[in-house]
């Protein structure tokens, strides 16, 4: 059965969160993951706010706001939510689905509350979102609830970390799906950054690595089921990278495309940009070599330009796999 390439973009990003979060529990523990990653969250939550009221044009009171952008970032989530409605006290909603349902309570109490909270203090620091009934605990459904604070809160702090969210200007405004990509994407970079922060870049390369390959791995046999490829070669390899190019806003064209070598300059990338500290494109040569050795493990990628290092483009290479060249080698 076919499978979309937003649809599965959505998937992945979820996943690489997921695992990104339980590979620093593994580290660190629940609580003090959460109690790390909460400000990086909040200031997730809160970079979104004058995007949305922009895009869809919002107006209205603070707490009316506050709602209204709620309500239009959760549908870009793809969360399926019940009617809301406003009182003199706050407002109130309820979720009855969410990409995080089945995941391990952290993640909910980061992603649905920690940013959902940056949501709120952007637009009014006098408010705060919580969340009494949680699927990730056995509720049938979300429900958030928004209210103006308590007299006194201790403040977080996060709006004077120097967090790192990608730019808006990235993603096609006109598509609402790759808005709702665009806001998984800056939250799984905001994890990465606390997690540097906290072991440095080596070890957080060293437990994110494993996780990045095993997801390639499992994408690559899925997309090579989907798009029903009948070869293992450069070329298969390359149909299913293009497929999960697509659904990231990757975009490019190739330079050879041979049987034993396929050659791809890619040209725009959401990822562009990015801290260099993180070295995200060598979490996403894990992953695209995972997705080689599902179709064929005699065949390698590699960069020998990437724009996360500091160069204009990206220089894939897919080939069959043989000693590296000195002259060919991508320098680290």
């Amino acid at each position: 059965m076919a499978i979309d390439n937003i649809d599965f973009a959505f998937y992945l990003i979820v996943e690489w969160m997921q695992d990104t979060l339980e590979a620093f529990i593994g580290q660190v523990g629940p609580q003090k993951a959460i109690e790390i990653m909460r400000p990086y969250f909040l200031f997730a939550g809160a970079s979104g706010d004058q995007f949305a009221i922009q895009e869809y044009k919002i107006d209205g009171s603070d707490l009316e706001k506050i709602v209204s952008v709620m309500q239009e970032e959760n549908i870009d989530l793809r969360k399926e939510l019940g009617p809301y409605e406003i009182t003199p006290f706050g407002a109130r909603c309820d979720i009855l689905n969410c990409n995080f349902k089945n995941s391990i309570p952290e993640m909910c109490e980061l992603i649905c509350v920690a940013a959902a909270n940056g949501l709120c203090e952007g637009i009014n620091t006098g408010y705060h979102c919580i969340i009494p009934m949680k699927m990730t605990f056995g509720a049938p459904h979300c429900r958030w609830i928004i209210t103006k604070k308590p007299l006194i809160v201790n403040s977080d702090g996060y709006r004077e970390k120097a967090l790192y969210v990608i730019p808006r200007k990235q993603v096609d405004k006109a598509i609402r799906d790759k808005h709702g990509l665009m806001i998984f994407t800056a939250c799984w970079i905001q994890q990465i950054l606390a997690i540097i922060e906290t072991l440095g870049a080596k070890r957080t390369m060293e437990i994110l690595s494993p996780c990045m390959r095993s997801s390639g791995l499992s994408a690559g046999l899925r997309i090579e089921k989907s798009l029903d490829l009948h070869k293992q070669d450069a070329i298969a390899i390359s149909s299913v990278l293009d497929f999960i190019n697509e659904g990231l806003s990757q975009k490019g064209t190739n330079a050879l495309y041979e049987p034993e070598t396929v050659i791809k300059e890619i040209v725009d990338c959401s990822l562009a940009g990015s801290p260099p500290e993180i070295e995200v494109c060598l979490l996403l040569e894990q992953f695209t070599n995972g997705a080689c050795e599902a179709i064929n493990p005699n065949y390698e990628l590699f960069h020998t330009k990437a724009m996360c290092r500091g160069d204009k483009t990206c220089i894939r290479v897919i080939r069959r796999k043989k000693q590296l060249d000195y002259d060919t080698k991508p320098n680290r």
